[in-house]
C-alpha cells in the first residue's frame, strides 16, 4: 500500500465500469466478485490479480450496507488498495440490439481492457487518492 492510499487503510477502492458508464467508484469494506471459475472476496491488503469475470452478482460492503450489482462478462483487476471491476454488461441487458451498438460497445469494452492493463503513473495514482 503506497503512501497515498494510507487514508483509506481498511478499505478498499472500488470502481465498477461498463463501457458507458461508472457505476461505482468509492470506499469499500470488502468485495465479492463472481469470476469464470467461481467468487473471488478482495479485503484490503488483497494481493495483485487480473482475471476473467463470469456471470453473477457483484457485492460489496459500503458503510453497514450490503450493495449488489448484477453483471456479465468482463475484466477484474485488483493492485494495491484498489479493485477496477470492468463489465462489458449488466445482467438483465437486452442482449439483442443492434449489431452495429453491439460493434461499438465491444470497441470500448477492448479500450478499456488495454488501458486497465497499463500501471497508472505516480503522479497520476497520486491524484486520484487527492479526489
Amino acid at each position: 500500500m503506497s503512501e497515498s492510499d494510507a487514508g483509506d487503510a481498511g478499505f478498499v477502492r472500488l470502481h465498477i465500469v461498463s463501457p458507458e458508464e461508472v457505476l461505482f467508484d468509492g470506499r469499500v469494506s470488502w468485495a465479492q466478485v463472481p469470476l469464470e471459475d467461481g467468487m473471488i472476496g478482495i479485503w484490503p491488503g488483497h494481493g495483485a490479480l487480473v482475471a476473467a469475470l463470469g456471470s453473477g452478482e457483484v457485492e460489496y460492503l459500503v458503510g453497514g450496507d450490503v450493495l449488489r450489482l448484477g453483471i456479465g462478462s468482463g475484466v477484474l483487476r485488483i493492485s494495491d488498495e484498489r479493485c477496477v471491476v470492468m463489465v462489458s454488461r449488466l445482467l438483465g441487458e437486452d442482449d439483442e440490439g443492434d449489431a452495429a451498438g453491439g460493434a461499438v460497445h465491444d470497441t470500448l469494452f477492448d479500450e478499456l481492457e488495454e488501458v486497465l492493463e497499463e500501471p497508472w503513473p505516480d503522479d497520476e495514482a497520486d491524484r486520484e487518492a487527492e479526489g
